[in-house]
């Protein structure tokens, strides 16, 4: 059994503004994406 989603995503990475309870959920191949998911996480935030 296969731990990657049908686009080879192996990890869920959940943030929450729990100000205005908004939740984002981002999909990422490896844990190095972290850091630029969070960055757009902040720019869509921001809008």
């Amino acid at each position: 059994m296969s731990r990657e989603d049908r686009n080879s995503s192996r990890y869920l990475i959940n943030f929450v503004d729990h100000s205005c309870n908004y939740v984002r959920v981002f999909l990422t191949m490896n844990k190095v994406e972290a850091t630029k998911k969070f960055e757009h996480f902040l720019v869509f935030f921001k809008k």
